[in-house]
Order: structure tokens, then C-alpha cells, then sequence
């Protein structure tokens, strides 16, 4: 969780926007609680829509099979 919020706070500073407007709490609680593997998994998760699949797949999945 905690890498997931390091990479949502500097996203939002490189974008200039809420940390929010990147991925809410809640969403990030669900993100470090279902640890999705692939775009599928990502998918599936609410809060989750297309755009931000496109935009972020790579990182995430990156951020959340490095946290082991």
C-alpha cells in the first residue's frame, strides 16, 4: 500500500492534481487487497475504468508484483 500511495502522490504532483483524481482510498485499499496480476484483474476492480486501465496497467502491475 504504501508504494502504491507514494506512486498516486507523485503522479497527482506530475499532473498537477489531486491525489485523488488519480485513484480514490478506496480504490487504492482495493488495489493493495486483491493485488491484481493482469488488465483483466485490473479491470474487474470498481473504480477502475478504461482509461485509467490504459493509462496505468503497466505501473501498477509493476508496483504490486514488486510488493510482493
Amino acid at each position: 500500500m504504501e508504494a502504491l500511495r507514494a506512486w498516486r502522490l507523485e503522479e497527482a504532483r506530475r499532473r498537477k492534481v489531486p491525489a485523488f483524481r488519480i485513484f480514490t482510498d478506496r480504490v487504492m485499499e482495493q488495489l493493495a487487497r486483491e493485488r491484481p496480476e493482469d488488465e483483466d484483474a485490473l479491470r474487474s476492480i470498481s473504480g477502475v475504468g478504461p482509461q485509467l486501465v490504459n493509462r496505468y496497467t503497466e505501473v501498477l502491475l509493476a508496483l504490486i508484483a514488486r510488493a510482493g
